[in-house]
């Protein structure tokens, strides 16, 4: 289980830890072959979220944002947690999931809040991407209650393919654009799964024993903070010292002291495979 951190250009995973399901939490012998510590217990994976984000919170970290998809989104204590503690979120949540209207005491589940012809119609809203092309949303929202908490329910088609995707969110104040717009920078948490397992080698482990498997973790961690940091301070022009190659200018020669070329041969050169002449 990961949590990663975004800002502008900035990417990391900041925290990680070992989701145990429940069959091998309660078969401890197999536990205790893997090295795995009778004080881990059988945690589900949104309480694990829960906790990561408290421990980083003790560390001093604030978050403006939480974003995550469906199956984080779809557990209710974990909304009614986050939002007793003040942390702002924009979930992703399963198209079932179960809303109720101001005024009602019946919930009912969160597609038929709106007709297709209504979503189709809604605010259209453009969202930049960095590594594939941009996209196109309907957007529309509805005041709702989720366990007595005021919340917003989102739904969203994209317009190319009819996607939908659906959103809920604590926050009542923020513009519904700026939004949706956070909870479309999710992508940077998979790009951050990406980088780990491609190039800091996370799913490179072979051992048996949780030891080994949590230090594993801990260097890959660490190695994507290092890579994050120094990409982060080289963003921009390049540095001095590389031969002026980050400016827009001429580069410098060589070997000033050599002539430059001349005679026949380079004009013959030139006039037959170089469009542009040798006095430019």
């Amino acid at each position: 289980m990961h949590l990663s951190v975004a800002k502008g250009t900035y990417s990391a995973l900041l925290d990680g830890e070992l989701y145990l399901p429940k069959s091998w939490a309660d078969d401890r012998q197999r536990c205790r072959q893997a090295g795995i510590p009778d004080e881990v217990p059988f945690r589900s994976k949104w309480r694990i979220a829960f906790d990561q984000w408290v421990r980083l919170r003790q560390a001093g970290h604030t978050f403006d944002w939480l974003s995550f998809d469906e199956g984080y989104g779809s557990k209710v204590p974990f909304l009614s947690l986050l939002t007793m503690m003040g942390q702002r979120f924009v979930g992703e949540v399963p198209a079932n999931f179960r809303v109720t209207l101001r005024g009602s005491n019946r919930s009912r589940e969160a597609r038929t809040l709106w007709s297709r012809t209504a979503l189709v119609r809604g605010t259209r809203i453009h969202v930049t991407h960095q590594t594939v092309a941009d996209s196109v949303w309907r957007v529309v929202e509805r005041r709702v209650l989720v366990r007595g908490h005021p919340m917003r329910v989102i739904a969203a088609i994209k317009e190319s393919n009819g996607e939908k995707k659906s959103f809920v969110s604590n926050d009542l104040d923020t513009p519904l654009s700026k939004l949706f717009a956070v909870a479309m920078r999710r992508w940077q948490i998979e790009n951050s799964f990406r980088l780990a397992k491609q190039e800091a080698g996370l799913m490179d482990y072979e051992g048996r024993k949780y030891r080994g498997l949590i230090r594993h973790l801990t260097m890959c961690l660490v190695v994507l903070a290092f890579v994050a940091e120094a990409t982060e301070s080289l963003r921009g022009e390049k540095s001095t010292g590389d031969g002026g190659a980050g400016v827009p200018e001429a580069e410098r020669w060589l070997r000033p002291s050599a002539p430059p070329p001349h005679g026949p041969e380079l004009e013959r050169t030139d006039r037959h495979s170089d469009p542009v002449p040798s006095a430019a």
